[in-house]
């Protein structure tokens, strides 16, 4: 497996790459050192855009609710990490509009000095 960067939007004038774990296809290999325009992501209720809380977006790709696809967590200096369920594939993910993610019950929330 190797790791490469699938470029996100996530913060208000900020474009960051996303690590993804997988193989690379003879012709995504051929491309090393070439890559794609950066893309906006969205969900269902819009670009995702955490640009209002400070920015400095911590972005991830995992499967958080069990159903084998990898959905997309953002973490930002709110403190609290938003949830865009994959209602895709993983290789053409559709998010769902994004929600807090949840502890016990609870929004989860990080403190923030």
């Amino acid at each position: 497996m190797r790791l490469f960067l699938v470029p996100c939007f996530v913060a208000a004038g900020f474009f960051l790459g996303l690590p993804v774990y997988g193989q690379l296809t003879p012709a995504e290999n051929a491309g090393i050192g070439r890559f794609h325009p950066p893309v906006r992501l969205a969900a269902a209720d819009g670009v995702i855009d955490h640009g209002a809380a400070l920015a400095h977006c911590g972005p991830w790709v995992e499967d958080v609710d069990g159903d084998g696809l990898k959905d997309l967590i953002v973490g930002d200096f709110s403190g609290y990490f938003t949830v865009y369920r994959n209602e895709g594939t993983d290789k053409q993910p559709k998010y769902a509009k994004g929600e807090h993610l949840q502890a016990g019950g609870e929004d989860a929330k990080v403190p923030i000095y």
